[in-house]
Parts: structure tokens; C-alpha cells; sequence
């Protein structure tokens, strides 16, 4: 009975072989008509609600630390138009100039005015935070169409004894008194000093409030409750920030403490997953449009719901990715400006039409960035490329006038 069974698996193994040899290599590929796919166009009818990262610039922003008073190197690509009157280099190569400046503030609020930005998204950690919050408001005043604000909260420094931003340690835990009652604090102070103003970004009449990254380590595993404890004291619409490419599944258990979620930087360093092409198409773009689209409808099945309102995903436009000048060993996949196969400046045009095929009810859709110049990725006027990018986000993102 054994030499039988032998025998018969032997039979067995010789035909699967044989079906694999004898089988063409085209059954094996993947079938692009489903996931490598063209974005169509899509027709703006109604405004968008558009929130740009703001980046504060200092020194240590763009220069290492190694660096003397000459002027070395610098880290970043593309440079800003921005300077002050007498200034030989633009406003942040300057080694000793910290971007506090009021003209140079007015200046980026009036060309993002032009531009259509609703809001810009402001990291606070700390009191530290406060002087660019103060140069904005100084600098708002007469200014049409003036971009709201939002807070992006950074607990890190809770966990500092020095007060600047640093991640929880192992045996730290958000929702202890001492760290839960001081972030509290700040909330409600933030919420009194800022949320309440006509100047403050709103959803459905709701502070946007936007909570940093760390929730999202394992160390902290309490998300719920501390929400549910900020929700006790204020009526926010909290946004929840997931990193690239994740699944959402990961995040199901704290996903419903949220009403919005939305992935920062959709970059890789896979080169053949995201370079792949296909009939002249790359698989970047659909790639992304099938991340947002699971995104959206994970979101609206297990994220918070208030009021009938289902939660909902935030899809995150790029006008480009390339931080070889500030890490030049990096190996992360570059998203150039110019399309490679048509030579054309169409990159932003086919991130927003990815975006607007998957945008949520609020119609909000965040940039990043207005002016992060490590990763090359802003909108903010540059030598290289003039105002064409505040031109680019009102034709995408607003109803022509």
C-alpha cells in the first residue's frame, strides 16, 4: 500500500511540473488593467478645502552642524524667492536668520492666498511653538483670502525634561497624570488662545486638531481613552496621522477614536514595485489611487462617528519628493516634477486628480508641503520654478473664475 501512495505522488508531482513548464509566462503576470492604470482628469466643480505642511526654517534646517559662517553647501533643493531688503542670499540660506520675520510670513500668506490654500498646518510642541504662531497672526492682518491655521500637535515634549520634542521612552505612557494633565493643559489653553478664532481652520464648525505621530508607537497604547478625555473638554474634529503605505487594518483598534486620517509622504524606496510601466503608464499613481480608495473605505466603516457624520481619509497631494541634496545616500524612490515618459511638468496634475478621485465629505485635501525644501517637495515660489505652483493648485483644486 505504501509503494502505491509513492508511486501516485510521484504521478502527481510529474504533472505539476509539467503543467508549470508546459503553462506560458504570460498567465504569471499581473494584470495590469486592474492595478496599472491611467488617472483621468477630474473636472473641479466644486472648491476644494486645501491645507498646506508649513515648515519652520531656521539655520539648523539647513545647514549641518559642522558648518562654519561661510556659507556651505546647502541642504535642501530648490531655492526660495523670499529675502530681505539687503540680503545677498534669499531669506533661508542665511545662516544667522530664523524664519520669524514678518514680511517674509505676509509674503508666503499672500502667495498662498493666490494660490488657494485654506490653511496651513503649524507643528506646536511646547511654548516653543508660540513666536510662529505669534509671526502669523501679526502678519494675517489685510490680507484677502488670508489662509486659516491648524494646530499639529507633538507630545514629544512632554517626555523631555529639557522640553524639546523627544520620543516616549520605553516606559512611558501618555495617559500617566503627569503626561496626560499637562497635555490637557496646553489643549485647553491652545483651544481658548487659538481653536476659538474666526482664524482657526473648522470642519462643520469643529477645530481641526491634528495629533503627531507618537500615538502611533506601540509604547503608547492608551490612544483611546486619551481621546475619549480630550473629547470630554472639547468638541474637536480629530485627525490622526498614519505613515506611508500602511494598512489601515494596523490601526483598527485606535482608528475609531478618530475622524480623520490621512498618510504623510507617500514615498518608497522600492524602485521596481513603483517604477514599474505599463503601456506608458506608470504604477505609481494607480498604486496610490487603490491605497486611498481602501483608505476611505476603511475609514468610513470603522473610524468615529459624531452626529450621523462617518469618519472619513485625507488624501495627501505632492507637487514632487527628491532629498538627495540633504541625504544624498538616501535611497528613497525620486518623484521628479517632469513625467518621464512625456517630458512634461504633470506630476502635481496627476497626484491631485488622485486625490480628488478619493477625497471624503469634508473635501479637504492636505499638500505637503508648502515649503519643505529638504524633500523638495513644496509649492512656496523658487528661483527654479517661479509662481507655476500656486497657478497649478488653484487650476486643480478650485473652480476656475
Amino acid at each position: 500500500m505504501k509503494t502505491i501512495k509513492f508511486i501516485i505522488s510521484i504521478i502527481i508531482c510529474a504533472l505539476f511540473f509539467a503543467s508549470c513548464v508546459d503553462k506560458n509566462d504570460s498567465t504569471y503576470k499581473i494584470d495590469s488593467s486592474k492595478y496599472i492604470y491611467p488617472i483621468p482628469d477630474v473636472e473641479v466643480t466644486e472648491d476644494y478645502i486645501i491645507g498646506a505642511l508649513y515648515h519652520e526654517l531656521d539655520s539648523g534646517y539647513w545647514y549641518n552642524e559642522k558648518d562654519t559662517l561661510s556659507l556651505p553647501a546647502p541642504q535642501y533643493t530648490g531655492t526660495p524667492v523670499l529675502s530681505r531688503t539687503g540680503d545677498l542670499y534669499p531669506y533661508s540660506m542665511k545662516k544667522d536668520f530664523k524664519e520669524d520675520n514678518g514680511t517674509v510670513m505676509r509674503q508666503q500668506l499672500q502667495y498662498a492666498a493666490d494660490a488657494g490654500v485654506n490653511f496651513f498646518v503649524i507643528g506646536w510642541n511646547g511654548k516653543g511653538s508660540d513666536t510662529l504662531i505669534w509671526n502669523y497672526l501679526k502678519s494675517r492682518i489685510g490680507i484677502a483670502n488670508v489662509p486659516n491655521i491648524v494646530i499639529k500637535y507633538d507630545p514629544g515634549h512632554l517626555f523631555s525634561s529639557t522640553g524639546k520634542s523627544d520620543r516616549p521612552k520605553a516606559t512611558d505612557k501618555l495617559d500617566d497624570d503627569k503626561y496626560l494633565d499637562k497635555m490637557l493643559a496646553e489643549i485647553d489653553s491652545l483651544k481658548t488662545y487659538l481653536m476659538d478664532k474666526d482664524y482657526y481652520q473648522k470642519n462643520n464648525g469643529k477645530p481641526i486638531f491634528i495629533l503627531n505621530q507618537y500615538y502611533r508607537d506601540g509604547r503608547v497604547k492608551s490612544i483611546n481613552y486619551i481621546l475619549s478625555r480630550v473629547r470630554e473638554r472639547h468638541d474637536f474634529w480629530i485627525v490622526g496621522e498614519a505613515p506611508q503605505w500602511e494598512h489601515p487594518e494596523k490601526y483598527k483598534d485606535t482608528i475609531r477614536s478618530f475622524n480623520a486620517m490621512y498618510e504623510d509622504r507617500m514615498i518608497t524606496s522600492n524602485y521596481d514595485r513603483f517604477n514599474t510601466i505599463v503601456d506608458g503608464v506608470r504604477s505609481y499613481y494607480s498604486y496610490m489611487d487603490l491605497q486611498f480608495a481602501y483608505w476611505q473605505k476603511f475609514m468610513q466603516q470603522y473610524g468615529y462617528q459624531s452626529n450621523g457624520s462617518k469618519a472619513e481619509f485625507i488624501p495627501m497631494a505632492m507637487s514632487a519628493f527628491n532629498n538627495r541634496r540633504y541625504s544624498p545616500r538616501s535611497t528613497d524612490y525620486l518623484l521628479e516634477r517632469y513625467e518621464k515618459n512625456t517630458g512634461k511638468e504633470e506630476f502635481y496634475r496627476i497626484i491631485a486628480n488622485v486625490c480628488k478621485r478619493n477625497v471624503g465629505n469634508s473635501r479637504i485635501i492636505i499638500l505637503n508641503s508648502w515649503n519643505n525644501y529638504r524633500d523638495g517637495s513644496g509649492i512656496e515660489p523658487t528661483m527654479e520654478f517661479g509662481t507655476r505652483y500656486l497657478q497649478y493648485t488653484k487650476e486643480y483644486f478650485k473652480v476656475p473664475k
